[in-house]
């Protein structure tokens, strides 16, 4: 494995943090609890929100692995550096989720059918190991000037570094969103 520069050892630091902390809202929940929706059903379960995110991270890695063959893989010149859209793109996502910002999930990476929760588990932590291996297939490569076409908006070519920080904040969105629900005073769970 090749070292990594400071600002990727950070993101491969984040996708480490996120399985840990799905299991911790799984934890000690019955299934009906994992799989409730607040709000009369119309937000979604903790089960929901991590089928959303396996699904986001695999369209983004897909897409930042074609970009990476399509490059001529320039070496390494400096740390990630999103663009002015990039920036705003990766604010947008971290939590808390502001009014006026939340946008509806395109229909691809909308929550699937249910699946029992350790499948859920599974997939969403074999879908941030592709993420680590893809953080350290570019750790020498100039994340700035390789670029991807964005899997939801294709006319916005993306930085794979910007890309790499998308996928966390996206992350860290929605494992919010789930804390939030199995904090709710609804959740069905003898307390």
């Amino acid at each position: 494995m090749t070292s990594r520069p400071a600002d990727l050892e950070a993101v491969s630091a984040d996708l480490g943090r996120f399985v840990p902390d799905a299991q911790a809202l799984l934890e000690g929940l019955p299934d009906e609890a994992v799989f409730w929706q607040p709000d009369d059903g119309r937000a979604w379960s903790i089960a929901q929100c991590l089928d959303h995110l396996t699904a986001a991270n695999g369209a983004y890695l897909v897409a930042m692995r074609a970009g990476l063959e399509r490059s001529s893989r320039p070496r390494r010149e400096g740390p990630i550096a999103p663009g002015v859209f990039g920036r705003f793109f990766v604010s947008s996502l971290e939590p808390p989720a502001r009014k006026g910002l939340r946008m509806k999930a395109p229909r691809r990476i909308v929550p699937g059918p249910r699946r029992p929760r350790a499948e859920l588990l599974q997939s969403f932590g074999r879908s941030l190991d592709a993420l680590q291996g893809l953080v350290d297939d570019v750790a020498e490569l100039d994340l700035n000037r390789v670029t991807f076409a964005n899997p939801f908006v294709s006319v916005i070519p993306m930085g794979i570094g910007t890309g790499l920080l998308v996928v966390a904040a996206h992350c860290r969105r929605h494992l919010w969103q789930a804390r939030n629900v199995r904090n709710h005073p609804g959740l069905p769970v003898a307390r």
